[in-house]
């Protein structure tokens, strides 16, 4: 289950969602923090849950809310879609509480109550961090006292709770689809009001987006690599960048002479190819000598003078040419940024490439 609630970070006043999820047996609780609810938040903490508990439960005992349940009457019951796909991949049975239901919606309901009165009520906290940090210190307080009900700490139960949980998968499961952008020249993206860079490489380009606990913007290129990580700005109409997407990125701020210069000494003997696009682009010859050189940066040597040498072929000299050619028939070899740290306790482990997708989601049209 999950309850919104409103705290201080950084001063400001911002709604956040707290995930519970309690294993039955031993009382042992997971508490998750979010500023989303929608149905990728809710699974991501599921996801994170299973994690921290070593396994999964065999049935997941839910309330009838839109993420769990379609059509909640009793005639004609019907589970969300995407819900069960998510389900079926754990290995876990899906199961409901009936509204009012006092045994299993008091079980995971209460547990708030305790949340409110000895974690949010009066607290202030200086970042996201900081407030995850805080929420997993006070998740372990909790577990490590006894419980009024089964007289032993959840804690020390947990240890023969996992002997019966379902081993995690080898592969992690992504059943929400992800938005795309399409970046700017500056380079930049816009979400949600705000702008965000990228590294400069991908100035034109179009990239995949993922909002993690609703406050990190997750930046992936086509080849599903992550290039870039943002906290999401609380505000609206705010710039957000790094430094070291734009580290490099020098040759726009050069004239056409000073950028032929160093064309030529990546690429000796293609004045023709510069005679011809300063002909052609006569307006902006610069813009397109700058971006060519940007984007040389991110292939081979001889793949650029491929690209050169099919451009003088066929009387092409547009830097957009040139960057759909390389990127059609060759691979960048840039390193791809590593994500920022965020300060979790040590989880499971579950790799990028070995994400699935459930072909059957791009069939489902209905909303979380």
């Amino acid at each position: 289950d999950w309850s919104p609630y409103t705290v201080l970070i950084d001063k400001q006043v911002v709604p956040i969602i707290v995930y519970s999820y309690v294993n039955a047996f031993s009382r042992y609780q997971v508490l998750e923090v979010s500023l989303s609810q929608d149905q990728g938040a809710v699974f991501e903490a599921l996801e994170n849950s299973f994690c921290e508990s070593g396994g999964v439960c065999q049935r997941l005992q839910t309330d009838n809310a839109k993420v769990f349940v379609t059509n909640a009457s009793k005639n004609n019951f019907q589970w969300n879609q995407r819900y069960l796909n998510f389900m079926a991949h754990y290995g876990a049975s899906p199961s409901r509480s009936l509204p009012g239901h006092p045994w299993s919606k008091g079980k995971v309901e209460k547990p708030f109550q305790y949340l409110e009165a000895h974690f949010v009520q009066g607290s202030e906290f200086e970042d996201f961090l900081d407030l995850q940090r805080r929420l997993k210190l006070f998740q372990k307080e909790v577990n490590e006292r006894v419980h009024s009900v089964t007289k032993q700490a959840p804690a020390e139960l947990m240890a023969k709770e996992k002997l019966s949980l379902i081993a995690l998968p080898a592969r992690r499961y992504v059943g929400i689809k992800e938005g795309t952008r399409k970046v700017t020249a500056d380079p930049f993206i816009s979400y949600n009001g705000n702008r965000y860079s990228v590294p400069y490489m991908f100035a034109m380009k179009t990239v995949w987006i993922r909002i993690s606990r609703g406050y990190y913007l997750q930046v992936y290129s086509q080849n599903n690599k992550l290039i870039a990580e943002h906290k999401l700005s609380l505000g609206k109409g705010q710039t957000v960048l790094k430094d070291e997407h734009f580290r490099g990125n020098t040759t726009e701020y050069y004239n056409f002479d000073r950028l032929s210069e160093s064309f030529l000494k990546l690429f000796p003997g293609n004045e023709l190819f510069l005679e011809k696009m300063k002909a052609q682009k006569r307006f902006n010859p610069r813009y397109h000598l700058a971006r060519i050189l940007t984007i040389a940066a991110m292939y081979k040597g001889e793949d650029v003078l491929e690209a050169i040498s099919c451009c003088l072929r066929y009387n092409v000299f547009s830097s957009n040419f040139i960057s759909g050619y390389l990127e059609k028939h060759h691979k960048h070899i840039f390193e791809v940024m590593q994500p920022i740290a965020q300060g979790e306790a040590a989880r499971y482990s579950l790799t990028r490439e070995n994400i699935i997708r459930d072909l059957r989601e791009y069939g489902i049209h209905d909303q979380a």
